[in-house]
């Protein structure tokens, strides 16, 4: 799906790509995407760092509360955050499942 938006093959559908590098390089380390509904979805390579710079910046825009974010716990958390941080008017994060899948 997302090779398919940065090519312009997928429509947008109210679907956000957020590409992340930590480097000074060109490489992509890691992405999310925000959909219509608002919820966030972090790639399993996303860092506490890059989950944090994204918590900022998407907390400090005037979007829609997010109600929903998806990814590794502790990633979530430093999105949560960051997130609750900078949104206004005040927002609170709280955890609300585990989900282990074993394949």
């Amino acid at each position: 799906m997302a090779i398919e938006m940065i090519h312009g093959a997928r429509g947008d559908n109210n679907l956000q790509l957020y590409i992340m590098s930590t480097n000074k390089s060109d490489m992509i380390n890691s992405l999310a995407f925000c959909n219509s509904s608002r919820c966030v979805y972090l790639s399993p390579t996303v860092s506490e760092v890059e989950a944090t710079a994204l918590g900022e910046l998407i907390g400090s825009s005037d979007r829609p509360l997010v109600p929903k974010c998806n990814g590794a716990r502790r990633v979530v958390e430093a999105f949560s955050a960051a997130y609750c941080r900078r949104r206004q008017p005040a927002a609170r994060f709280h955890w609300k499942e585990d989900l282990v899948l074993y394949v």
